[in-house]
């Protein structure tokens, strides 16, 4: 029986706020097989309104499909003088194989296509066996994902909204899960894409939602199982467009359902390098030092080869909060893997809030006589929320910047607990000085002035830690 018939963007929104009380706008980006659309939906109190919509007809996965299958048919026919798109039965094998591909290659930054007896020439059989990076596909496809960018301007330009006048922007199609996709969109919006719920079931939800309500029926918020932080591993890049040792390179994005495995590639820095060091981050600055580290390990054995050695990451996290991470040397297959138990991340979390809690009575008090009554096992805090931070101020008004950095303070306070007891007597109050300068600048909410302190405190900490 049909009862109602709804359209996608308006189902696609029911999913993720069906049951708001406050008015959200959200940008539904809906890239599916055959077709594209984006449209910004309006949603409050169970009233959905498409407020524009723009899209393209004739764009979506299946035109990426044929541009890697072009891609793979004219390396082959270079190499064995055999075009297999002239053969339909060749071509149906191929066009299933590359869709295949370019499903592995969302999660994977390699996938290989091999096919048995997909030709014959001269009555020999050709067999093809390519190995396609997720760069190239991206590189491939590129053009066609910036077009889908004009329509999203189109699109706030016809509802007369800005960018930042979103409340949310989500995913929908198989298509969208693309990196790229997710990369070039947060780039051009300046917010968190949202993909929580799978893009291609997303639509068939929102329509069960929508039937519940005609029914009577309260069908409940749609509950994923997400990871709240953005996991990644510390790299050499730029952090503020400035080259850096201590960059953050995201494996799994926050927002990420679960359970989720993702692969990146990266490269050695030096000739005849024989290790990596693999820091293992969670957070969402740039720089590493102010996100949390969760784990690290060494590959050793490396081949004596020139700079840009390929090294694969992987993380692989399920739904009770486990990560592996693997790091693969890809010419020679050498491996290592670290697994990251969840109960590590509770341990820290525990240990940053009672950190926090210290903090908050070390700022809260004036007097030279403040104490740091740590224990030696103070360890380095990991899990906590973004924008949780507090100390005495709040959370409630800081700068991102400055949230990161108070929760950087956090960390060393946690740290100079254990050393403080047994520190010579000048050292132990002039750490409890910069923990008074690191309250006073936060309180008149200088990111400058509690840089500046909190990296005189780093310095005194690990001198400490050293002596």
């Amino acid at each position: 029986e049909v009862v109602r018939i709804i359209n996608e963007p308006t189902a696609a929104a029911l999913t993720y706020e069906a049951h708001t009380d406050r008015r959200e706008r959200l940008l539904v980006y809906d890239l599916g097989g055959g077709t594209f659309d984006v449209s910004i939906v309006q949603v409050e109190r169970d009233v959905v309104e498409v407020l524009a919509s723009h899209g393209d007809t004739h764009l979506g996965g299946d035109d990426f499909d044929q541009l890697l299958l072009d891609y793979v048919c004219d390396e082959f026919l270079k190499e064995h003088g055999v075009d297999l798109r002239q053969s339909p039965v060749s071509k149906s094998r191929m066009l299933q194989a590359v869709e295949a591909a370019k499903i592995r290659l969302s999660d994977e930054a390699f996938t290989n296509l091999i096919e048995e007896f997909i030709a014959e020439k001269d009555g020999t059989p050709l067999h093809l066996r390519r190995e396609i990076a997720r760069y190239d596909y991206e590189r491939l496809i590129e053009h066609l994902l910036k077009k889908t960018l004009q329509c999203v301007d189109e699109s706030l330009s016809d509802a007369k909204l800005h960018a930042r006048q979103i409340d949310k922007v989500i995913l929908v199609g198989g298509a969208s899960r693309t990196p790229l996709v997710r990369q070039l969109l947060e780039n051009r919006l300046g917010q968190p894409v949202h993909a929580e719920v799978h893009p291609e079931l997303c639509v068939a939800m929102g329509a069960a939602i929508q039937g519940a309500m005609i029914a009577g029926v309260d069908a409940g918020p749609v509950l994923v199982d997400i990871t709240p932080h953005t996991l990644g591993m510390a790299v050499v890049g730029l952090v503020n467009g400035v080259p850096s040792p201590f960059a953050f390179s995201p494996i799994i994005p926050r927002n990420t359902p679960l359970p989720a495995s993702r692969s990146e590639l990266y490269q050695t820095l030096f000739d005849r390098q024989e290790k990596v060091q693999i820091e293992v981050y969670q957070g969402e600055n740039e720089d590493v030092r102010f996100n949390d580290l969760v784990g690290e390990f060494m590959l050793e054995g490396l081949a004596e080869v020139d700079a840009g050695n390929p090294i694969l990451v992987r993380f692989d996290l399920d739904l009770d909060g486990i990560l592996k991470v693997t790091a693969r040397e890809k010419a020679t297959g050498l491996e290592k893997q670290l697994v990251i138990d969840n109960q590590m991340s509770r341990f820290r979390r525990s240990t940053r809030e009672s950190a926090r809690q210290r903090l908050d009575a070390a700022f809260a008090a004036s007097a030279p006589a403040t104490a740091l009554s740590g224990t030696p096992d103070t360890a380095v805090s990991a899990g906590a929320a973004p924008g949780s931070a507090s100390a005495a101020t709040g959370g409630e008004g800081l700068s991102e910047q400055l949230q990161a950095l108070v929760r950087r303070s956090e960390e060393l306070i946690a740290q100079a607990e254990g050393i403080v007891s047994h520190a010579p007597p000048e050292d132990a109050e002039e750490i409890r000085r910069l923990v008074r300068e690191i309250h006073t600048a936060i309180a008149a909410r200088s990111a400058a002035e509690v840089a500046q302190h909190v990296e005189a405190l780093e310095d005194m900490v690990f001198y400490l830690q050293e002596t």
